[in-house]
């Protein structure tokens, strides 16, 4: 029995020692927006509270479909390594979904004001109104969500080596269904902040950019993701938008019914390959240098490749 115990001590001291500990979990059973135990803000809060350890939150199926959680103000943000899954998705193929309908109030677009007053939509710098945030933050996964009626679905801020995968995001008009910048809060980029991020296996529909990355984010993985605008997009503007980006890899992805399928302002050398772009004004709208083309399909656009002037002379595709 002693040598049972001291194993079981020298297990505990070193897991301590080297920063690991038994994950916690947190359930989430009640679609109710509030701070009691098994609401969604609940188990964010009780995450947060242990920034150093893993946990998970599982987000149940509660009642009859179509689950959705409906909050009344914005969620904490994300400051620990925490898993976020809607547990349904694996079980069904059902989303449960956050919907920011009940706080962004306002008519499509004008309802997501940019960092400049007066300005709002796509195409202005914003980071206003996110559904979940992740700032300065690692190992964060968010999956089996539908993320949807936010100015932005997923706002990932210097925040590295995360996971978003098999999501529904949807109807998210601000800024862009999923946003990863590397904004310093001023408008300017941050070098080895939001990198090796992956974005996996989602489904875009009707939000202002499918997906954003700004500002410095570099050395992420897009694949596998279909984006997608309808005719009840009030602004559909680009599938992708790389704006001073580099070292991305975008992946396998379909765009449909854009602006631009994929636009790149100013970014270096980001392999774009086995990508479908159909059904867009232009399939790829590009300026910047060493950026990698391969094996693309891009068919029934308006323009399929438009190549706009870079203010580097040396530039080169």
């Amino acid at each position: 029995m002693n040598v049972i115990s001291l194993r079981l001590s020298a297990l505990a001291i070193g897991l301590a020692v080297s920063g690991l500990a038994a994950a916690e979990t947190y359930v989430v059973d009640r679609y109710q927006d509030d701070t009691e135990k098994g609401s969604l803000r609940w188990a964010i809060e009780q995450a947060n509270t242990k920034p150093t350890e893993t946990s998970e939150i599982l987000i149940q199926a509660v009642g009859q479909a179509p689950y959705a959680i409906k909050v009344n103000s914005p969620l904490p943000e994300i400051k620990a390594p925490v898993k976020i899954i809607g547990t349904q998705w694996a079980k069904t193929g059902e989303f449960v979904a956050v919907d920011g309908s009940n706080y962004i109030k306002g008519r499509g677009v004008e309802a997501c004001p940019g960092a400049v007053e007066g300005q709002f939509g796509t195409n202005v710098r914003t980071t206003t109104l996110p559904g979940i945030v992740l700032r300065d933050i690692k190992g964060v996964t968010i999956q089996g969500l539908e993320i949807r009626h936010f100015c932005i679905g997923i706002l990932m801020n210097r925040a590295s080596n995360n996971l978003i995968q098999h999501n529904r995001i949807m109807h998210n008009y601000g800024g862009a269904g999923v946003m990863l910048t590397g904004d310093d809060g001023k408008g300017n980029p941050t070098a080895t902040t939001t990198n090796n991020n992956k974005v996996l296996d989602n489904y875009f529909q009707d939000n202002g950019d499918g997906l954003e990355l700004t500002r410095g984010a570099a050395f992420n993985l897009v694949a596998n993701n279909h984006f997608i605008s309808t005719s009840a997009n009030p602004e559909p503007s680009q599938g992708i938008e790389i704006l001073w980006g580099n070292d991305n890899a975008v992946v396998g992805n379909k765009f449909e019914n854009y602006s631009d399928g994929l636009q790149i302002n100013w970014g270096k050398r980001n392999y774009i390959a086995y990508n479908e772009l159909t059904n867009n004004s232009n399939g790829f709208n590009l300026t910047g240098d060493g950026n990698i083309f391969d094996s693309n399909k891009v068919h029934g656009n308006r323009v399929g490749i438009a190549i706009r002037s870079e203010k580097d002379a040396n530039a080169h595709i």
